[in-house]
């Protein structure tokens, strides 16, 4: 398994200046087992944190980092370049459940919580920009994904629709997958559709216990 020490992930962690990040990192070390020639998919990479501990973990392998957010992706390309995260390949699309483009709604506090769905509670539905939406299983087979082994799957109350259009990736590949849900609005939770997806779709499913509603799924 490809264990990251304390102090290297105290040390990745420290380039975000959040708090969360290593508690985050903490249970990505407690439930998968990476290997350092796996295939990961970030999705929701936001501004990198996510994709820079996968690309230590998989030294000889594969991350693919989803982000439609221009200035994210400016952010990951300057990660990319500053660390020399060679392994990482940054895809430019918002994960839906049809090959289009679609709206992007920004937030309301310029930050992370920018979401395809308009109704989510955190975006301003007023400010959006135009970005490429796109199935998983369009993306997987067009690069040529040999295998996923890993998803962790952020998208701020996109998931269900992600998920709808990666069946296909999802079914095919024997791959663990924590998706963090989300209360769109005080009428509306992803969590229970999405257990149901990965349950259709053959995984076993959990919540982590310090993360309740991120969602564990394994085969």
């Amino acid at each position: 398994m490809a264990k990251l020490t304390n102090e290297e992930l105290d040390n990745i962690s420290d380039i975000f200046h959040y708090k969360v990040l290593r508690e985050r990192y903490k249970v990505m070390e407690e439930t998968f087992d990476i290997k350092e020639n796996d295939i990961v998919l970030d999705c929701g990479a936001f501004t990198g944190d996510m994709s820079i501990y996968f690309s230590k973990k998989v030294p000889k392998g594969s991350v693919y980092s989803f982000e439609p957010s221009p200035n994210n992706i400016n952010s990951i390309l300057s990660l990319i370049a500053k660390y020399k995260l060679y392994n990482i390949r940054l895809l430019p699309f918002a994960l839906w459940d049809k090959d289009r483009i679609i709206p992007f709604y920004l937030s309301s506090g310029g930050g992370y919580g920018s979401s395809p769905v308009r109704k989510f509670r955190k975006v301003n539905p007023r400010h959006k920009i135009l970005v490429m939406g796109s199935k998983l299983d369009t993306i997987v087979n067009y690069y040529d994904i040999p295998r996923v082994d890993y998803i962790w799957m952020n998208i701020e109350g996109s998931e269900v629709k992600a998920l709808m259009g990666g069946k296909e990736t999802l079914v095919n590949n024997d791959c663990n997958i924590i998706v963090s849900t989300h209360k769109v609005n005080e009428e509306y939770s992803t969590t229970e559709d999405v257990i149901k997806l990965l349950e259709e779709y053959g995984f076993n499913t959990r919540p982590i216990k310090s993360h309740k509603m991120w969602i564990y799924g394994w085969k």
